[in-house]
């Protein structure tokens, strides 16, 4: 016999931390608000990604696949086409409200971007490989 309860609990456990103290934390970063990018008019320059403080990722000299590598790290990236390669940017993201980004939020931050500003989809795969 199969007997309802969960309304019940759910309304007593809302009573009960209804007496609790909220504690608010800060909320992580989920997608930058401003963004800058811009193709890169330099040739043979080094590429470069920096976090600064106040929130903010600059890169020069990025081209996508590597916007990839940062978002879905350590996978493997099949796909794109050509210029997912060959074109460079220059970015300059900033997160609000926060002060500084973690390392650990940044692949989904450039995540975002990719779908936001690039309007890029992915899908992942499993493939069968050798193991040696």
């Amino acid at each position: 016999m199969h007997r309802k309860r969960s309304p019940v609990i759910a309304v007593l456990l809302t009573l009960a931390f209804a007496s609790q103290p909220v504690v608010v934390h800060a909320q992580a970063a989920q997608a930058f608000i401003i963004v800058s990018i811009k193709p890169h008019r330099g040739s043979g320059d080094s590429s470069d990604r920096k976090i600064l403080p106040g929130g903010r990722f600059v890169g020069s000299n990025v081209n996508v696949r590597t916007m990839m590598r940062i978002a879905f790290s350590p996978a493997d990236h099949t796909g794109g086409d050509s210029w997912v390669d060959s074109e460079t940017y220059d970015i300059d993201a900033k997160v609000e409200g926060v002060d500084g980004i973690l390392p650990e939020q940044l692949p989904q931050l450039m995540l975002s971007l990719l779908r936001d500003r690039f309007r890029l989809r992915f899908h992942r795969v499993t493939k069968d490989a050798p193991v040696y």
